[in-house]
Protein backbone atom coordinates (compact mmCIF):
# COMPACT_ATOMS: atom_id res chain seq x y z
CA UNK A 1 0.00 0.00 0.00
CA UNK A 2 1.36 3.43 -0.99
CA UNK A 3 1.03 6.37 1.44
CA UNK A 4 0.19 9.57 -0.44
CA UNK A 5 0.67 12.00 2.44
CA UNK A 6 2.09 12.05 5.92
CA UNK A 7 -0.84 11.67 8.32
CA UNK A 8 1.19 12.89 11.28
CA UNK A 9 1.86 16.29 9.70
CA UNK A 10 -0.54 19.17 10.47
CA UNK A 11 -2.84 20.12 7.62
CA UNK A 12 -3.70 23.64 8.71
CA UNK A 13 -1.06 26.29 9.21
CA UNK A 14 -0.96 28.67 12.16
CA UNK A 15 -0.82 31.68 9.82
CA UNK A 16 -4.17 33.33 9.05
CA UNK A 17 -5.33 33.19 5.43
CA UNK A 18 -4.71 36.44 3.58
CA UNK A 19 -2.66 38.12 6.29
CA UNK A 20 -0.27 40.68 4.90
CA UNK A 21 -2.04 41.07 1.55
CA UNK A 22 -3.71 44.43 2.21
CA UNK A 23 -1.80 47.59 3.02
CA UNK A 24 -2.07 48.78 6.59
CA UNK A 25 -2.62 52.39 5.56
CA UNK A 26 -6.11 53.68 4.66
CA UNK A 27 -6.90 53.53 0.95
CA UNK A 28 -9.96 55.83 0.89
CA UNK A 29 -9.46 59.22 -0.74
CA UNK A 30 -12.07 61.90 -0.84
CA UNK A 31 -13.08 63.13 -4.29
CA UNK A 32 -15.31 66.04 -3.23
CA UNK A 33 -15.29 68.91 -0.74
CA UNK A 34 -17.65 70.15 1.96
CA UNK A 35 -18.93 72.82 -0.44
CA UNK A 36 -19.86 70.11 -2.94
CA UNK A 37 -21.83 68.27 -0.26
CA UNK A 38 -23.67 71.45 0.77
CA UNK A 39 -24.55 72.22 -2.86
CA UNK A 40 -25.83 68.67 -3.37
CA UNK A 41 -28.06 68.88 -0.27
CA UNK A 42 -29.57 72.18 -1.48
CA UNK A 43 -30.06 70.87 -5.01
CA UNK A 44 -31.74 67.69 -3.78
CA UNK A 45 -34.12 69.71 -1.60
CA UNK A 46 -35.02 71.92 -4.58
CA UNK A 47 -35.62 68.92 -6.83
CA UNK A 48 -37.78 67.21 -4.20
CA UNK A 49 -39.97 70.30 -3.86
CA UNK A 50 -40.34 70.55 -7.67
CA UNK A 51 -41.25 66.86 -7.88
CA UNK A 52 -43.84 67.11 -5.12
CA UNK A 53 -45.49 70.13 -6.80
CA UNK A 54 -45.61 68.27 -10.12
CA UNK A 55 -46.88 65.11 -8.40
CA UNK A 56 -49.68 67.06 -6.65
CA UNK A 57 -50.80 68.66 -9.93
CA UNK A 58 -50.82 65.26 -11.63
CA UNK A 59 -52.86 63.73 -8.80
CA UNK A 60 -55.39 66.58 -9.00
CA UNK A 61 -55.75 65.97 -12.74
CA UNK A 62 -56.21 62.21 -12.23
CA UNK A 63 -58.78 62.87 -9.50
CA UNK A 64 -60.70 65.19 -11.83
CA UNK A 65 -60.72 62.51 -14.54
CA UNK A 66 -62.00 59.94 -12.05
CA UNK A 67 -64.80 62.26 -10.93
CA UNK A 68 -65.77 62.95 -14.55
CA UNK A 69 -65.76 59.21 -15.37
CA UNK A 70 -67.87 58.50 -12.29
CA UNK A 71 -70.41 61.16 -13.24
CA UNK A 72 -70.53 59.85 -16.80
CA UNK A 73 -71.06 56.27 -15.58
CA UNK A 74 -73.91 57.39 -13.31
CA UNK A 75 -75.70 59.23 -16.12
CA UNK A 76 -74.93 62.76 -15.06
CA UNK A 77 -73.70 65.39 -17.44
CA UNK A 78 -70.20 66.77 -17.15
Amino acid sequence: MTILFDATRRVKTTRRFGSGILASRPTFTRTHSEADEAWLAEDNARRDSDRSAHRNARLEWVAGCAIAADRLANGCCL
